[in-house]
């Protein structure tokens, strides 16, 4: 079940792994994005989080 698609409103999810909000650490001390910042989203969403 957790690798089935699902049905949330008019959005469809592949899978129903899903991933919290999380705290890096990463952000400039202005709070901009960084390289670091985004490489990690990237790993997660190439990894298959399906939200």
């Amino acid at each position: 079940m957790l690798f089935q698609p699902l049905q949330v409103g008019s959005l469809t999810l592949p899978n129903r792994v899903l991933m919290t909000t999380v705290k890096l650490g990463y952000a400039t001390p202005t709070g901009d994005v960084t390289e670091r910042h985004i490489a990690f989203y990237v790993r997660r969403a190439q990894g298959g989080v399906g939200l």
